[in-house]
């Protein structure tokens, strides 16, 4: 099987059967991750989960600076040109991925230390580990959009979930002796262990390799203008979603800070819904100049069934939050409703941008980032005296509405498509759940 092959098989999976395999492998990744997480935590200790947290945070920020979000780019692209060319653009992105990131880290190492240790080799190497396991499962994960093998990746990251969770509860009870330093190290280089599963396994069974050449000037100015929409979205993205944190640490006291923690972390967890159907229908969208109406089937699916979670989370956080958190997370029981209105507009926001990803007409969302982003910014400074978490909360909920409607509004315009077929959900739809079994 060639690497990231321009075939558009008819008899592919349905796409409502590889959004089941895309929501299962989901599912039991966040069930066993739970229970994995409890013990790497427990074992770690707050000074090694400190340290795992610095690497997973900082290796994540790295990833999206440094890839140029390359690998998101892939599904249009092998649609439009030759699997050779894709497996060059995918082989270069890796190697200059990689090649930014030590540079980046090597002036952090000298003059900041933000995403390295000082005196600490040893920690530092897992940075660089990290990274090329985690641009790994990303290039990977652009394959499996690409073949539309959801049904056969699932298995994979079942697998690699469980083995990870084993190894842990071994270390867990097997390793209890080691010192504070080699606890930490030890924590951390077993918390990888699923990407080396997985990507061994699903290397193994699609036959994945890797060709270091330069493709086709054409190749390079289309992956480039795509990549380079997608990469400033990316970043404005994480601007956004991190101002929180700037904000937090300089105007809120300690209590307040755990309370808006714990309600923005819960406030997530519906998103993770949004990125399941994500990644399955942007591969069958970029077949079609005008999006099939079993498409937007899907999309009005979506939007009702994350309506209807963020709605259930929020009640039942309401009255769960200070039984299992404790009374002095109270105030987290109400924030979450507020931080829930923008998790639904973010979520229709993100499925949306699949159209635009799928046309490559990536301009007008770049746009709608980039006014949040500073609309984000001037708001907060302007309420900044007032120092209360509900008003962060409500600027969040207000920007991510605007998104979500600048969005809509778009795509009615560039595609033709009107606010009924998006957003009304019908009784037909129902009838394609059967689909997906």
């Amino acid at each position: 099987m060639s690497l990231f092959s321009n075939s558009t098989d008819p008899s592919s999976p349905s796409i409502f059967r590889q959004i089941r395999y895309t929501i299962q492998a989901d599912g039991v990744q966040m069930i066993i991750g739970f229970v994995t997480s409890i013990l790497l935590v427990r074992y770690l200790g707050p000074e090694g989960n400190g340290a795992l947290t610095k690497l997973t945070y900082g290796g994540n920020l790295l990833v999206a600076i440094a890839s140029f979000q390359f690998f998101r780019g892939v599904p249009y692209l092998a649609h439009q040109f030759d699997s050779r060319s894709v497996r060059q653009w995918v082989s270069l992105g890796i190697l200059f991925t990689m090649l930014l990131a030590f540079i980046f880290l090597s002036i952090d190492y000298f003059f900041l230390h933000l995403f390295t240790w000082e005196n600490s080799l040893i920690l530092n190497s897992t940075i660089l580990l990290y990274l090329l396991l985690n641009i790994g499962q990303k290039s990977l994960e652009s394959y499996i959009q690409v073949k539309r093998a959801f049904d056969q990746y699932w298995y994979f990251q079942w697998v690699a979930a469980l083995v990870k969770l084993i190894l842990v509860a071994g270390m867990y009870f097997g390793l209890r002796s080691l010192s504070a330093p080699h606890r930490t190290l030890a924590g951390i280089l077993f918390s990888l262990t699923g990407y080396f599963v997985l990507i061994f396994l699903a290397g193994l069974r699609f036959n994945l390799s890797l060709k270091f050449n330069l493709p086709s000037k054409e190749f390079i100015t289309r992956a480039f203008q795509f990549a380079g929409y997608i990469w400033g979205i990316t970043l404005l993205s994480l601007v956004l979603i991190n101002m929180n944190i700037w904000y937090i640490e300089n105007y809120l006291t300690q209590d307040e800070l755990g309370v808006f923690g714990l309600a923005i972390s819960l406030s997530g967890v519906p998103f993770a819904f949004t990125l399941a159907i994500k990644k399955a229908l942007l591969p069958y969208l970029i077949e079609y100049d005008r999006t099939p109406s079993h498409y937007l089937s899907i999309i009005r699916l979506h939007n009702f069934a994350l309506l209807l979670i963020c709605i259930l989370t929020g009640i039942a956080g309401f009255y769960l939050i200070p039984l299992v958190y404790g009374k002095s997370f109270t105030s987290a029981s109400w924030l979450l409703p507020i931080l829930l209105v923008w998790t639904y507009s973010n979520g229709v926001f993100n499925l949306l941008l699949s159209l635009y990803e799928g046309r490559n007409r990536l301009k007008w969302p770049f746009n709608i980032m980039l006014i949040i982003t500073l609309g984000f910014y001037i708001t907060s400074y302007w309420l900044l005296p007032d120092k209360t978490i509900s008003i962060l909360a409500i600027t969040y909920a207000f920007w991510g509405v605007l998104s979500m409607l600048l969005m809509l509004y778009g795509t009615k315009s560039f595609f033709k498509i009107s606010l009924r077929e998006l957003l009304k959900i019908r009784i037909s739809d129902f009838n394609n759940l059967k689909l997906l079994w």
